[in-house]
């Protein structure tokens, strides 16, 4: 089965939240959004979020937003279903994705672990600052 890779539509919203929620069960950190948080960011720009269809089902995607001016994009979610990992879904999201807001923004910039320095540095990222988080 071909993975088709294209910009999320107001119509993906409900399936995009049931992904979220499997995101949210593998990963407690994950914040799940509601069908009207998706909604919300797919009408502020139908190039936000980036979705990966296995048919007409949904297996991974890409949400990002702007934080505070328009020259900087935060990437904030990309998740791919579990049984269609090591299938470089992840990176074609990642790619059609920048290769949308490149030339339009400043900035394209995720939070990350540093376990995946090296593959996001393949894809064009690199590392400039670290970030600490409160875990007490």
């Amino acid at each position: 089965m071909k993975i088709e890779i294209s910009f999320a539509k107001i119509k993906d919203a409900r399936e995009l939240t049931k992904v979220d929620k499997i995101a949210n069960k593998e990963f407690k950190w994950w914040h799940p959004s509601t069908k009207r948080d998706f909604e919300k960011v797919i009408k502020k720009s139908k190039y936000l979020v980036v979705v990966a269809k296995d048919d007409e089902n949904i297996v991974g995607y890409l949400e990002a937003n702007f934080k505070g001016d328009k020259k900087t994009i935060w990437i904030e979610n990309v998740y791919t279903l579990q049984k269609f990992r090591n299938r470089q879904i992840a990176k074609k999201l990642m790619n059609k994705f920048v290769k949308n807001w490149k030339n339009k923004v400043n900035n394209i910039v995720l939070l990350t672990a540093d376990r995946n320095k090296k593959i996001l540095g393949r894809l064009g990222f690199k590392k400039t600052m670290n970030y600490m988080e409160f875990v007490s």
